[in-house]
């Protein structure tokens, strides 16, 4: 089978946008040409590779060919931007699409970001996912890279460990002196919350004690919001030890079920794809997950229940 540039840019673009107008739109043609591109690569697979519906979407066999159509991608925007500075011109900024968790985004991985924006260099697509399930993003070719808590990596792709972060469990002064939490038994008595229903970490923790039961939940599912409704009393949860050492978090919320942490290793997953952006960008992230094995073990925030 030979499958030509376009028509794999054809199909890239409506998986992405899962639209055959959006994507027609996208690359300067008409919805009839995009069609006709998407027709061409069907005979070559000899079965359909999108599903005709709204939105559009991937059969099982456009879903194998994705994959290859954004590692080839890739590897045309790279060329092109080598050509463009071997003949002097204007770089272009190589398109890039990552998964990774809200919390890792909001602390360690910050950096990563800044060095990106300061570069200038790339256009990055970021996927916020549960760090248990972003690995199902990089299988699938949504993404070329992962934050993970997988350490196997999905075929075509390799994984590095990137070191642990850490949660601590928290309630915000506040909700203290409505509803204490003194002994694990309270933490089911009094509401929490979660991420979104995939967050596995107030179970990690209720884990640790024995506890199966459900408590009353709150699900938050923005970083930033999360964390000022844990400050303001809606319920207590955990939350990345960096975020809680910073200001004003540090002096109104309270470290409860001391010693307990909820620790979760985190992996770097990439395409194995030769790759000078990717190369380039897991260099950045290594070196900014420095910070997780640097992270402050003596968090101070108040005290409360178990000492």
């Amino acid at each position: 089978m030979r499958w030509t540039t376009g028509q794999l840019e054809a199909l890239e673009a409506v998986d992405r946008l899962g639209s055959f107008t959006a994507a027609a739109a996208e690359l300067h043609l008409t919805p009839g040409a995009l069609s006709q591109r998407i027709q061409s690569l069907e005979a070559e697979l000899g079965g359909p590779a999108v599903v005709r519906k709204q939105p559009a979407s991937l059969t099982k066999t456009g879903a194998i060919v994705l994959g290859v159509a954004r590692r080839v991608l890739l590897a045309e925007e790279e060329a092109e931007t080598q050509l463009r500075a071997l003949h002097g011109g204007p770089p272009n900024r190589v398109s890039i699409g990552i998964a990774i968790n809200a919390d890792s985004l909001s602390t360690w991985f910050r950096p990563v970001i800044q060095r990106i924006a300061n570069e200038g260099r790339w256009l990055i697509d970021l996927h916020i996912q549960d760090q248990d399930w972003s690995v199902v993003l990089l299988r699938e070719a949504r993404v070329a890279a992962a934050v993970t808590t997988d350490p196997t990596p999905p075929q075509g792709c390799r994984a590095e460990p990137l070191g642990v972060i850490r949660y601590i469990p928290v309630a915000s002064r506040t909700l203290l002196k409505r509803a204490p939490i003194t002994v694990p038994a309270d933490l089911v008595a009094v509401p929490t919350l979660r991420f979104d229903h995939r967050d596995a970490l107030i179970a990690a923790l209720l884990g640790q004690f024995g506890i199966r039961e459900e408590p009353p939940t709150h699900y938050v599912p923005s970083n930033h919001e999360y964390l000022d409704a844990v400050y303001d009393g809606l319920g207590w949860s955990v939350l990345p030890e960096a975020q809680i050492a910073e200001q004003p978090y540090q002096s109104e919320l309270v470290r409860i079920m001391r010693p307990h942490v909820v620790e979760v290793p985190l992996y770097w997953h990439r395409w194995s794809t030769p790759s000078e952006t990717l190369d380039d960008l897991t260099d950045m992230v290594r070196h900014a997950a420095r910070q997780l094995s640097q992270s402050p073990r003596n968090t101070e925030t108040g005290d409360a229940g178990d000492r």
